[in-house]
């Protein structure tokens, strides 16, 4: 490993050296002798050994002693302890979500979490491995639908013409409702909950949901509300948009997951083109059909607005890990002056723990909701808030490997509320025959016509703007 990563950390071991060096000088100069009466400085060298040793002691306290626990990490141990629950869990239903069609997703998520937890207890390593056979992997997923064989039903809803394509051609496409109609039902089939919570103690080690394809069978399912809106089935369709909603919105306050709440996002933004869509397709006359989905629009709540949550879910499962794990295979990763430290010099439990929760919250509160705004604070990034600490040094690397990268997801999270409030504004433009242009909350600037879309600008010029069908 190149030692230039480590150098910088000699700087911090210069705030203890440098003063114990000079307080030895002082001790052995000539002058102290001149300063002080040759008595004195006699009855002082009956002390300098003593002292020196005293100082040595109180040096290596200093450079070996652990840290305080952060106290809100404190609180997440208890929270984390007592939050467990099994029973009516759609976080189970969404762990056996997408097993074999022949099985219960519920049953199947228990036994894997089951399967798991005995694994665990059985065995003296810190990870163990057990194979799914019912789980189908990702070539199974990819036989339903390759991604070089899919129906041009499955173009990019920001793409012009894809949603009207899907539309005016919906009778060519209902032909993979009925070929698909099993895994819409599996999809349809987690609305019997409405807990979302934690089914299990956080742990690296633990079984993970999948993404499946259940992102395709939405598509699938709005293809056939598609259609039938064009059937004018459109009370049917206004509030089966509603319930996916209102579901995604559920999950998104309350999972403690990542995959849960990345499912969510990007299928919430898939319903808020396609509703966009349709009621630019409505008749003005009949618009009026759409006020319960425009009510149902209501802001989204701070829980729905942050990864918070499963950023801390991360957080948790990393330090439990390293509770059952300890210093693995570090010692190799070091220079080899640094690997035959003892381990209260290598890894400090509390202090790794503590820049682990500095690492993964340093994004929090970066973006604020403020009234008809949204603020983005200047936050650090990560690098800059996670080094290597040479007092601590395979805790440091720990931290540096487990802390991820994306921490800025609560934008995303921020865009879906500018969905809404966009949907919301161009459906009252249309209903009152209106003009009034639609403001970012990034940047308060006007939106603007873009084909068939309506769009907005987003904090970074660089991104993608916010676009709906102009309705």
């Amino acid at each position: 490993m190149d030692s230039s990563f480590y150098y910088y950390s000699l700087f911090d071991l210069a705030w203890y050296l440098v003063p114990f060096l000079i307080v030895i000088y002082i001790l052995n100069s000539s002058w102290l002798k001149k300063i002080i009466e040759e008595k004195q400085a006699n009855r002082l060298n009956k002390f300098k050994t003593p002292l020196v040793v005293v100082l040595v002691c109180f040096s290596a306290y200093l450079f070996l002693r652990d840290d305080d626990l952060n106290p809100e990490i404190v609180e997440l141990l208890k929270e984390y302890s007592s939050k467990i629950s099994k029973n009516n869990n759609g976080s189970v239903y969404h762990m056996g979500m997408w097993s074999s069609l022949e099985s219960s997703p519920y049953e199947v998520g228990l036994w894997r979490i089951e399967q798991y937890e005995k694994s665990l207890a059985n065995t003296n390593l810190p990870s163990t491995s057990i194979e799914f056979d019912d789980y189908p992997e990702e070539d199974w997923i990819e036989e339903i639908l390759p991604e070089d064989e899919k129906p041009k039903w499955f173009c990019d809803y920001d793409e012009i013409g894809c949603l009207e394509s899907i539309y005016s051609q919906s009778e060519q496409a209902i032909y993979l409702g009925d070929a698909f109609s099993k895994h819409i039902q599996r999809y349809n089939g987690v609305f019997s909950y409405t807990n979302f919570g934690l089914y299990q103690q956080p742990s690296i080690y633990g079984p993970m949901m999948k993404f499946g394809p259940g992102i395709d069978v939405l598509k699938i399912k709005l293809i056939l509300n598609l259609h039938n809106f064009k059937l004018g089935k459109r009370e049917a369709v206004v509030e089966e948009l509603i319930q996916l909603i209102n579901h995604h919105k559920l999950v998104l306050g309350q999972t403690p997951y990542t995959v849960s709440k990345v499912i969510s996002v990007v299928e919430l933004q898939l319903l808020y083109k396609v509703a966009a869509f349709l009621i630019s397709k409505t008749d003005d006359e009949d618009l009026s059909v759409w006020k319960p989905y425009i009510d149902s629009l209501t802001q989204l709540k701070k829980d729905q607005l942050t990864f918070n949550k499963p950023l801390n879910h991360e957080f948790m499962s990393s330090y439990n890990s390293f509770q059952i794990a300890g210093l693995g295979n570090y010692r190799e990763n070091l220079p080899s002056i640094l690997k035959y430290l003892p381990k209260s010099f290598l890894y400090k439990p509390n202090r790794t723990a503590n820049l682990m929760y500095q690492g993964m919250t340093v994004k929090k509160g970066m973006y604020e909701l403020l009234g008809d705004r949204i603020l983005v604070h200047d936050k650090q990034n990560v690098d800059d808030t996670i080094k290597f600490d040479l007092s601590n040094p395979i805790g440091s690397l720990l931290a540096i490997t487990v802390t991820p990268k994306y921490l800025e997801l609560d934008g995303a999270l921020h865009n879906l509320e500018i969905f809404q409030r966009m949907t919301k504004h161009l459906y009252q433009q249309k209903f009152n025959n209106g003009n009034e242009s639609f403001l970012s909350p990034y940047t308060g600037m006007e939106g603007r016509i873009k084909g068939s879309f309506y769009c907005v600008d987003v904090h970074d010029k660089d991104d993608k703007p916010i676009c709906l069908s102009t309705i």
